[in-house]
């Protein structure tokens, strides 16, 4: 997984996928490629592509009135999932951890959950979120 900071000079190819996210996830209606783009470029989200360009994540760094701040996964989707999946979440509870975040919610369509119940999720509602914690 690698992470994209140049967003603009990407763009050709990560528009088709976030279009394909917004449509997968339920999102077309609420959100635009454009909108998407633009808390990309401001760092209000960051992107990832997975495997071998075999899709992308959108995240976005979430703190609640709780003090709680977890790495929202706002939107997974892509092509041979099972060849990236693992490095995937293995990535994010890295770059969750050195964002100060405790935890990583991931969310994509319904199918994820079985997917994802290995990776230690405990609370499912069309969303995985799966802890992380600090290893010695």
């Amino acid at each position: 997984m690698r992470y994209i900071a140049d967003i603009d000079v990407h763009w050709n190819m990560i528009e088709p996928w976030i279009a394909r996210c917004l449509k997968e996830t339920g999102r077309e209606d609420k959100f635009t490629v454009q909108w998407v783009m633009e808390q990309l470029l401001t760092d209000q989200m960051q992107l990832f592509i997975v495997g071998d360009d075999d899709g992308i994540v959108i995240t976005e760094r979430m703190e609640y009135p709780t003090g709680l701040c977890i790495l929202d996964g706002w939107s997974v989707c892509g092509d041979n999932m099972d060849d990236w999946i693992a490095d995937c979440v293995r990535d994010l509870k890295i770059f969750a951890l050195a964002n100060g975040c405790s935890g990583l919610c991931l969310q994509g369509r319904p199918g994820w959950v079985k997917i994802l119940k290995k990776y230690g999720t405990d609370k499912v509602i069309k969303e995985a979120l799966i802890y992380v914690e600090y290893e010695s």
